[in-house]
């Protein structure tokens, strides 16, 4: 008569045969672990601040002059490219979620110390945007003017749904929502619209 093992036969049966099993498995960990460092994208870590800011010290006393300010800090491990800088607003939820966007200008000619774009941050760098809100430049005046802002914002509320983006050269976005001042100063602009022949889309 054929005699059949006992159904536990498969286990191990001395500390050797169970090394061999914990190697294997440890083995195949290591090789999953470098495939997923190794094809996994990098995702950029930014800290941006979005606000208005004074310059003091370089006018009389009083007439400080105000710039709207970008800030954005790279407080990951690994380098990161900015490629653009813009708005984003997600729409009423009745629209369908979709998310749109305006590409925001911040030229040298404006201000000499806007870094030019695409600009790479190092670990621990910071880079600084500025848009004047006085003179000829003033800000205030392409937001009144701009149809982006005047489509999507009917209220002071509606700001709330604005967002500042950054674009990286990973194809990953950053965002952050906007100093409560920069909102009120939006909404204040949007206000008070330019007549119809000077309004422009915002590109």
């Amino acid at each position: 008569m054929q005699e059949f093992g006992s159904g536990w036969d498969w286990l191990p049966k001395t500390l050797v045969d169970w090394a061999q099993i914990l190697s294997a498995i440890g083995t195949c960990g290591a090789v999953i672990v470098s495939l997923w460092i190794a094809t996994r994208r990098v995702k950029p870590d930014l800290r941006i601040d979005a606000s208005c800011v004074l310059f003091i010290g370089v006018s009389e006393p009083g007439a400080e002059p105000e710039y709207f300010s970008v800030s954005a800090s790279n407080v990951g491990i690994h380098p990161v490219m900015l490629t653009a800088l813009g708005w984003q607003v997600r729409r009423r939820w009745w629209l369908g979620y979709r998310r749109q966007y305006a590409h925001q200008l911040f030229d040298r000619a404006v201000y000499i110390g806007n870094p030019p774009l695409p600009h790479t941050l190092s670990p621990a760098q910071e880079a600084r945007f500025y848009l004047p809100l006085q003179g000829i430049y003033d800000w205030r005046h392409v937001i009144a003017r701009s149809e982006y802002f005047r489509e999507h914002f009917d209220s002071r509320r509606s700001l709330d749904r604005l967002r500042l983006a950054i674009g990286t050269s990973t194809g990953v976005i950053c965002r952050a929502k906007p100093d409560a001042k920069v909102l009120d100063l939006i909404w204040v602009e949007l206000q008070n619209p330019p007549p119809d022949d000077e309004l422009e889309t915002v590109t």
